[in-house]
């Protein structure tokens, strides 16, 4: 059986035990950019853009994977602890 995993990553919103709303990452990658992606910030890499992305430094990240299988469509849930 394969298993495909899919990350969500959330940030946090007013403390380190509270998320936002969830959205797709990509593992291995980083956070801040997952996040400007979801968020429509556009690339640091291009003129002073790199300014909008300070903020993001300063916050709590979460790392969730979602299993899928390709027999079954249904979904497994994992909360990995580390």
């Amino acid at each position: 059986m394969k298993i495909t995993t899919q990350w969500t990553l959330a940030i946090d919103a007013g403390g380190k035990d509270i998320f936002a709303e969830s959205f797709p990452a990509q593992v291995p990658g980083a956070c801040q950019l997952d996040y400007a992606k979801h968020a429509g910030i556009p690339d640091h890499k291009y003129s002073d853009n790199h300014k909008l992305y300070e903020d993001l430094k300063n916050h709590f990240w979460k790392y969730s994977p979602l299993y899928r299988s390709a027999k079954k469509a249904k979904d497994c849930f994992s909360f990995p602890r580390g």
